[in-house]
């Protein structure tokens, strides 16, 4: 059996792990880059820096993930506890921020408190959300909706929350435990370990993307670089690569877009439609490297999420608290995120502007001249939105794609966030293989 891999990120590189790890010769990967690691890889700068394409950090419940992670990395890795912060109202406010209002002013705290009484109301709970809009309020309240869930995640997804199922959030989202909530106010306590990476690993030289360089280096003799595709034949089970050239394949395991896949395909209309109206959004990361000690802001953070208009992006990475090694020695480096689509629109030429007000603002620099160096990426795939249609779409375009042996996977293949952290897609392609040759069910990825 004759098996091609499109694209060469965690996907594409658990899958042809599984392949060359079963000893299945008969494959090959194919990147439209130069590179391995796809949106996970890094990238060094001219000055030495190291940036991701966000704020990338490894933490899994998957036995496989974690023994090969551990086992590539182990001379070159370290545990991060999280230490996560929210900048709102001059203030910084510890993650989640429903765990610890206390920390809002006056009157934001009243109202916040009072949408917390009323998610304890037996008949507000019993009532059916529409959309993630409306599901934050009843788990949450009017109040933290209002002043956090609502800002922030028009911020974070580019997309009216009243437009987005909440189907997806799983362990996305901190539900809210009312009780906890306000015994943090009356007793003056912290709440900050919430959520599954509360403590994760990264690599101390080289970025994310060291270890998919690592793991592709076992089959790197079956690795095509350069090879974009431009046409999908099913019938004939062949791909066509932009250069002129094609291969056949007998099964097709691909991380490409799943709208770009079906758009340059022979599918029928309707599956073409349907992949048509899934919906992402882009993103643009901006980073800072500086001389001399981390600003004192940063020193005891990971992450900060900015829900305020204000500021053009969401959330800062603090980059050298995930490794010292991301910076030269006497340096130090930070990353900002700034999600924009048709709903959000981005002026690119004014996010320069704005991170530097907001350096000055928070006295990081007096002078552009602090800075050593910027780094920037735009990247069209950021997130897949779970518009509230998407399901309906992805069970058209995913039965038709598997009835043609294409196991479409990953964070833009399978098209959905709530699977798409990278360990989720490695073992999406690992599983894809594992259905392949040995009929085995996935358990990641479902129709």
């Amino acid at each position: 059996m004759k098996i091609v891999v499109l694209g060469a990120g965690p996907t594409s590189i658990g899958a042809a792990h599984r392949l060359a790890e079963l000893g299945h010769p008969y494959f090959t990967l194919y990147e439209k880059n130069d590179y391995i690691g796809g949106h996970s890889a890094s990238t060094v700068d001219a000055a030495g820096f190291v940036w991701d394409e966000g704020g990338h950090c490894v933490f899994s419940k998957y036995d496989y993930y974690n023994a090969l992670y551990d086992k590539t990395m182990a001379d070159n890795m370290h545990l991060v506890e999280r230490r996560a912060w929210v900048w709102q109202f001059d203030r910084f406010i510890p993650y989640p921020y429903q765990n610890n209002i206390r920390y809002l002013p006056p009157q934001e705290q009243q109202e916040c408190v009072m949408g917390i009484l009323d998610t304890m109301d037996p008949a507000a709970a019993a009532r059916q959300p529409k959309n993630f809009h409306e599901h934050n309020v009843r788990t949450m309240g009017a109040g933290i909706t209002q002043h956090f869930m609502d800002p922030y995640n028009f911020k974070v997804w580019a997309w009216p929350s009243e437009e987005m199922s909440y189907t997806w959030i799983g362990e996305r989202v901190s539900k809210i435990d009312a009780r906890r909530a306000l015994s943090n106010i009356i007793l003056g306590k912290d709440d900050a370990n919430w959520g599954p990476n509360n403590s994760f690993k990264y690599a101390l030289r080289g970025g994310t993307g060291e270890f998919y360089k690592r793991v592709a280096e076992k089959f790197a003799d079956k690795i095509g670089f350069k090879k974009k595709v431009v046409g999908l034949k099913t019938a004939e089970k062949k791909i066509v690569f932009e250069d002129g050239t094609s291969d056949s394949y007998d099964k097709l395991v691909s991380a490409m877009p799943v709208d770009v896949l079906v758009a340059q395909s022979d599918l029928p209309a309707e599956v073409k439609t349907a992949a048509a109206n899934l919906k992402f959004n882009s993103g643009f990361v901006f980073g800072i490297g500086g001389k001399g000690e981390l600003p004192e802001i940063f020193r005891d953070k990971t992450w900060i999420y900015y829900p305020e208009e204000k500021y053009l992006f969401q959330r800062i990475n603090v980059h050298s608290n995930y490794s010292k090694e991301v910076a030269p020695p006497g340096h130090w480096a930070i990353l900002f995120e700034i999600s924009y689509s048709e709903k959000r629109p981005l002026a690119k030429d004014a996010v320069r502007e704005n991170i530097m007000e907001y350096l000055k603002e928070q006295k990081i620099i007096s002078v552009p001249g602090d800075l050593v160096t910027e780094w920037s990426m735009d990247i069209k795939y950021f997130y897949p939105v779970p518009t509230l249609d998407r399901d309906a779409n992805l069970k058209i375009v995913q039965a038709a794609l598997m009835k043609a042996g294409i196991y479409s996977r990953g964070r833009y293949g399978a098209w959905k966030y709530e699977i798409s952290n990278m360990d989720h897609c490695f073992m999406q392609g690992v599983e894809a293989v594992d259905n392949i040759l040995n009929g085995k069910e996935e358990s990641v990825w479902q129709m």
